[in-house]
């Protein structure tokens, strides 16, 4: 072989390293990207979250709000009017269904990209949904329904009165000390502690460059 045919194979070697460690790099860099921006997603998937079950929980009702669930032929007034004022809560969800089933079909691609930890703040989601609408759907058919209606002995009030309260504690937003909203808050740290290295990848990139 030439000293020419030697050097070329040589270049020719260097190129082909050159080139696989340039596909491994952006390789690298476009993984990287996704985690990042799935990251993000996630994060603002929850916070609007928090903001939508607040509002689908606010204690305060507009004129109308309940009328579009379909009632029933025995229905009297008085228990239309009861069970209209608990199905306010699936009416505000419906109007955010989308975005919810969005945000909790990304657990399973959440889970395949951070590992298994992140489920437990899409678990905690879902469980939270289900204990509102479990606590309107009983408000409307029992509680609300015997109250002030049904003669009860001291002990059967007292009773009936904390599990309303407890069911109202879920169904109504409480204030400072809302326990549902405490629940959200400690699944969106959760989100946060997990993903935090992927967003401060980008937070520095975005310093550098600027």
């Amino acid at each position: 072989m030439t000293t020419a045919e030697v050097i070329t194979s040589i270049s020719v070697a260097i190129s082909a390293i050159a080139f696989v460690l340039g596909v491994n790099a952006w390789r690298r860099e476009h993984i990287g990207k996704k985690r990042i921006e799935l990251a993000e997603k996630i994060l603002a998937h929850y916070y609007e979250a928090s903001d939508a079950i607040h509002e689908i929980r606010n204690p305060f009702s507009y004129a109308g709000e309940g009328s579009t669930r379909q009632r029933s032929k025995n229905e009297t007034e008085e228990e239309s009017e009861i069970l209209d004022k608990a199905y306010v809560i699936f009416e505000r969800y419906k109007k955010r269904d989308k975005f919810f089933s969005e945000l909790l079909s990304m657990k399973y691609q959440a889970m395949a990209v951070f590992g298994s930890d992140i489920k437990e703040p899409f678990d905690e989601i879902s469980k939270i949904l289900n204990e509102i609408f479990g606590a309107a759907r009983i408000l409307g058919s029992y509680y609300w329904q015997r109250q002030g209606r049904v003669n009860m002995d001291n002990e059967r009030f007292k009773n009936h009165q904390e599990r309303m309260e407890y069911y109202e504690s879920k169904f109504w937003y409480q204030g400072e000390e809302d326990e549902i909203t405490k629940r959200l808050n400690g699944a969106i740290e959760k989100i946060e502690t997990i993903t935090k290295d992927e967003v401060s990848v980008r937070e520095r990139k975005f310093i550098i460059c600027f």
